[in-house]
């Protein structure tokens, strides 16, 4: 894939603001004065940008500069119609892992759970139970997982998994990455380099879940910073959510009981 043009950088990164400043495009863009000068003062005498008063002065899209923004006009489309469709493939994935990785773990979907307040609904949510043999100690261990469409891709989906450290020691946003995507955590094209940026700041995980054969594989681009939460926080989740899944917390205590055993043999 071609090195997108700086110009079309510009119009890409204040599409959906209401503008920024100079010193904010610069820094985003990684761009030396002089040439973002000669750039900005190009797209404000072809009538894209207009200059507006912001504290160090700022540009933004005019009328036609928004018609101008750069779109792709072919290229990779989602392989399902609807989000939702994307939750169960990577619960599975994460159900294979774990076999694999002789992890006690369950995987469900929380998406469709009813938690008060915002933001507080994982798409997707692994339980897994460590076990440490040499010092005989096992604890349970909350993941969680936000999951978005291809193209609709938004930095607000950080903000979603950061209000889930609440009560999972990890978080992650995970992006459908379509066939023929070829894209770098920098690139500006559907606000990946901003999601990747927040993920970095708020210590989240950045996964692409990509098509392969039948189904779908979890391929982490950027790994989360692991938190403790308090473990109250923790305890009233779970029940919440095996209030409301009773098989799921049969199968927890199933396992929980195996780790158990192990633990005091």
């Amino acid at each position: 894939m071609s090195r997108i043009a700086d110009r079309d950088r510009v119009l890409l990164l204040l599409d959906d603001t209401e503008g920024l400043s100079n010193l904010k495009v610069k820094n985003e863009l990684n761009l030396a004065d002089e040439r973002y000068r000669r750039i900005r003062d190009q797209l404000i005498e072809e009538r894209l940008l207009e200059k507006y008063v912001c504290r160090g002065g700022g540009i933004r899209l005019t009328r036609r500069g928004e018609r101008e923004v750069p779109r792709a006009k072919s290229g990779p489309d989602s392989t399902v119609e609807r989000e939702a469709a994307l939750y169960e493939p990577l619960a599975a994935f994460l159900r294979q892992q774990a076999e694999e990785d002789e992890v006690e773990a369950v995987v469900c979907n929380t998406h469709s759970l009813k938690a008060r307040g915002q933001w507080q609904n994982p798409d997707v949510t692994q339980v897994a139970i460590e076990y440490y043999p040499l010092i005989r100690k096992m604890r349970v261990v909350v993941t969680t997982f936000e999951v978005k469409q291809f193209p609709h891709w938004s930095v607000d989906a950080v903000y979603e998994a950061a209000s889930h450290h609440r009560f999972s020691h990890e978080a992650w946003v995970v992006l459908e990455w379509p066939k023929g995507l070829i894209s770098s955590l920098t690139d500006p094209t559907h606000k990946l380099d901003q999601i990747a940026r927040e993920c970095q700041r708020f210590g989240i995980g950045l996964a692409s879940l990509q098509p392969h054969y039948n189904s779908f594989r979890l391929s982490p681009r950027l790994e989360p910073k692991p938190r403790t939460p308090e473990d109250e926080d923790v305890e009233s989740w779970l029940t919440y959510v095996f209030s409301r899944m009773p098989t799921l917390s049969t199968e927890f205590d199933e396992r929980m009981k195996k780790v158990a055993s192990a633990v005091v043999a």
